[in-house]
């Protein structure tokens, strides 16, 4: 042990006292600590009249081995990553977390750090970043899953594609109905996305599906569009009333917690809403770029073929 160690360990036991045993006490441990009576350092002098014991026995003064000098100092210090780090707690009141870490960041941007000195949120924040990381994950990955789900039951790889278009619409009216209610893109709100991937499909999968089928029977494809759109208007505009109707108490509840649920249910509402209208225009458009693209690489293949 070196000297440094053995003073420091001398100066605790005599101000603070050490722990010599444990006690063992009907299944518990009791430490039994071994110190002054009376704690005879009450100031700086008395600090440097402490005796330390050499290893050859003898006692010497600690103002011989040592300078004793009042300096400031963390009461603990605390390490993460093996960095020293001070953490700084606070409450929000009034305020939105997102709102009130871009005014730290804007706070701190003016701020010249010196070398080695660095910020980072712990707490509510890295909770919220992790929560979205996940979320997000989990977004990509139901959007596979149902593009997988389509490609199987239409046994194509590109019309699943036009159905599809209908998630990024949908994604984006639960963004605009969050701005319009006030309400910040929150953990519920995100989980009210993914649920959004999964219902907003059905309304383009019932006008697709006819489509296809009319064209099995014999139309071409802008007579099946055509006809496709009024048969199946009334389908859609149902399944998406019942939704949204479905979703509308927990949006408008006012009582204690609604703001937890209500964020969920705003985007639903404003995706399916969005979604739905743009469903029987955007859609059919893109069904025909999707079929024309298909046509012009047959076609090209066939020239290269008899070529």
């Amino acid at each position: 042990m070196c000297i440094r160690d053995r003073v420091g360990q001398s100066i605790q036991s005599q101000i603070k006292g050490m722990v010599a045993t444990r006690y063992k006490y009907r299944g518990s441990e009791i430490d039994v600590m071994v110190c002054y009576a009376d704690s005879s350092v009450k100031s700086l002098q008395d600090l440097k009249t402490l005796f330390i014991q050499s290893p050859r026995g003898k006692q010497v003064s600690l103002s011989e081995l040592a300078t004793v000098t009042t300096e400031k100092s963390p009461p603990s210090i605390t390490r993460k990553d093996q960095k020293r780090t001070v953490s700084i707690t606070a409450n929000l009141e009034g305020i939105a977390l997102n709102k009130a870490t871009e005014a730290i960041d804007t706070a701190f941007k003016k701020y010249d750090f010196p070398p080695g000195y660095s910020y980072s949120y712990g707490g509510q924040q890295q909770d919220l970043y992790t929560s979205f990381k996940e979320l997000f994950n989990a977004l990509i990955l139901s959007g596979l899953i149902v593009y997988m789900l389509l490609a199987a039951q239409f046994e194509s790889l590109l019309h699943p594609l036009t159905m599809m278009l209908s998630v990024p619409l949908a994604l984006t009216g639960g963004l605009i109905s969050l701005l319009i209610t006030g309400y910040t893109l929150s953990i519920p709100a995100f989980i009210g996305m993914i649920i959004s991937v999964g219902i907003v499909v059905d309304n383009a999968i019932v006008l697709i599906d006819c489509v296809n089928r009319l064209r099995t029977e014999g139309m071409t494809r802008e007579e099946a569009i055509i006809k496709a759109g009024p048969l199946r208007l009334r389908p859609i505009l149902m399944t998406t009333l019942t939704t949204i109707i479905g979703m509308l108490p927990m949006a408008i509840a006012g009582k204690e917690g609604s703001e937890i649920q209500a964020p969920l249910a705003i985007v639903v509402i404003g995706g399916l809403s969005i979604s739905t209208f743009v469903t029987l225009i955007v859609l059919p458009s893109v069904y025909i770029t999707l079929e024309n693209l298909i046509e012009g690489l047959k076609r090209r293949f066939d020239e290269r073929m008899r070529a």
